[in-house]
């Protein structure tokens, strides 16, 4: 992430950097389903719209974070950054899709079907 790229200062003593967006930035609330379940029902909905609201906003702020960072990166001069291009970004899906597919034998087609579509990601079609 250009955000720690930065801070850690990495781009003063590495040379090339590639921006390749193949990870995903989220954060996430996680808790105990004992007790989630164990709330009174009228704290749940106030609860969750809390949490989507707090996640939403921690999310946004890490993009914009993470793209400020990556300017800065830039502006210093230090470092060569290469942007894939559309064409190298299907060559990376293109190599990476066996991982997908022994993820697949592992936790099930259905769990790697809910990564996708929670991602927006398209698999292609084989």
């Amino acid at each position: 992430m250009p955000s720690n790229i930065l801070t850690q200062k990495f781009y003063e003593v590495q040379k090339y950097l590639t921006v390749s967006y193949h990870g995903r930035l989220t954060y996430a609330l996680v808790t105990n389903k004992k007790f989630w379940d164990g709330l009174p029902a009228d704290l749940k909905a106030p609860l969750t719209r809390a949490v989507k609201e707090s996640t939403d906003f921690f999310n946004e702020t890490a993009a914009k974070d993470n793209l400020d960072a990556l300017e800065k990166i830039k502006a210093s001069g230090k470092i060569q950054v290469h942007v894939l291009t559309d064409a190298e970004k299907k060559a990376w899906v293109a190599k990476l899709m066996p991982v997908h597919k022994e993820m697949q034998g592992r936790f099930g087609k259905d769990f790697i079907d809910k990564i996708y579509k929670a991602s927006g990601f398209t698999p292609p079609q084989s």
